[in-house]
This record gives structure tokens, sequence and C-alpha cells, in this order.
């Protein structure tokens, strides 16, 4: 399980949340209705 929680403290920190809050502003800004919905999905996952 060690190896598991490493996986995710490397793919799931602070960059993962970076690439993900930028790309749901720049998506924001041009298909706001077709990625909100997927991204906040995401987002809530992720806090």
């Amino acid at each position: 399980m060690k190896e598991l929680d490493i996986y995710k403290e490397k793919y799931i920190g602070p960059e993962e949340r970076s690439r993900i809050y930028t790309r749901c502003r720049w998506t924001s800004s041009d298909e706001e209705e077709n990625s909100n919905d997927e991204y906040e999905d995401e987002d809530t996952t992720i806090s």
C-alpha cells in the first residue's frame, strides 16, 4: 500500500492540481458550458 501512497502523492500533488485548475480556467473562457460540468466533478474529487 505504501507504493500507492507514493504514487498518489507524486501524481496527485500540487502539479496535478495546478494543471486541472489552469485547464478549468482556460476552458472556462471558451467552452464554459461544455467543460465546466466535467471539470467541476474532478475539482470535487480532488478536494
